[in-house]
């Protein structure tokens, strides 16, 4: 499904995508392919969501859930100019707002921690 949406949304001149559960080695070539570029992967265990287990019933946890040491949240951008130095300024402007906004949502201890290695 991530593949079809990569190839889907490299026919527009610019998208901007979040891929939840993203596993790198299985979706880089799929991204190179279409001239994208990750912007920012969130480290493991920092983004948490709602069990698809939940929207059907079948999910007695009463809190959110927590990423799998090999997935992560990635935010991709795809489109005219991502890999072109004309857009790199582009490109680092975006990926501090999608920092900032995993910082907001991230456990505190996560977002000292990254944003101190950046």
């Amino acid at each position: 499904m991530v593949k079809q949406v990569l190839v889907r949304a490299a026919t527009a001149q610019f998208a901007l995508l979040q891929i939840p559960l993203f596993e790198h080695c299985k979706y880089e070539r799929a991204i190179e392919a279409v001239k994208g570029k990750i912007l920012f992967r969130a480290p493991p265990g920092t983004w948490s969501f709602v069990p698809d287990g939940y929207w059907v019933g079948e999910c007695n946890s009463q809190g959110e859930g927590r990423y799998l040491p090999h997935h992560t949240m990635a935010v991709v951008a795809i489109g005219r100019g991502v890999l072109d130095r004309s857009e790199n300024e582009r490109m680092v402007s975006l990926t501090r707002v999608v920092t900032a906004w995993w910082a907001a949502r991230a456990p505190a201890e996560w977002t000292t921690r990254y944003l101190a290695s950046q």
